[in-house]
């Protein structure tokens, strides 16, 4: 069954599938969590995960698969008790104003590509035609990408501007 315990003000979590034995959470105060825009309590549990399926080379994608399986097995305590600290982490982070630049490949304009399968492509396939084009369009969006992005810095600045003020 997988706990969470505290000792001191600190939380360790213990995860048997994982071999996770009383794994210490982050202080409220870190700087792992200054990279991150909200901090929720199953970014905690799968930020646990990841620490011990690192070592297998999974992808974050594989990861994310296993910690969800693995959160539906979580006690309701534990979850609440993640909860509270990650509320704790928000209340701690420093409050910053910041433009979000343009982010060309969330474009409501195109759907994703499809997944490809890992097969050897042949240069007269659909799928060769589907990657070319798809190459040009990404080559076509970097020269506005590049617009954007000045942009989003001259932004930036009038930001941090108006927060010296």
């Amino acid at each position: 069954m997988i706990t969470i315990t505290e000792r001191n003000g600190q939380l360790f979590i213990t995860i048997p599938r994982l071999y996770a034995i009383e794994q210490p959470l982050e202080p409220i105060d870190s700087v792992v969590y200054e990279g991150y825009g909200t901090i929720n309590n199953f970014w905690l549990f799968r930020n646990v995960c990841e620490k011990r399926l690192k070592q297998l080379k999974l992808t974050c994608q594989d990861v994310s698969k296993f910690a969800s399986c693995l959160w539906k097995d979580v006690p309701n305590h534990v979850k609440i008790t993640l909860k509270e600290y990650s509320e704790k982490i928000a209340k701690a982070k420093p409050k910053t104003l910041k433009f979000k630049p343009y982010d060309h490949s969330k474009s409501s304009k195109c759907r994703p590509p499809k997944k490809i399968q890992n097969k050897p492509i042949e240069t007269n396939s659909v799928e060769f035609a589907v990657i070319t084009t798809m190459l040009l369009k990404r080559h076509t969006d970097d020269l506005w990408i590049h617009q954007e992005n000045q942009t989003g810095e001259y932004f930036q600045e009038k930001l941090n501007e108006l927060e010296n003020h």
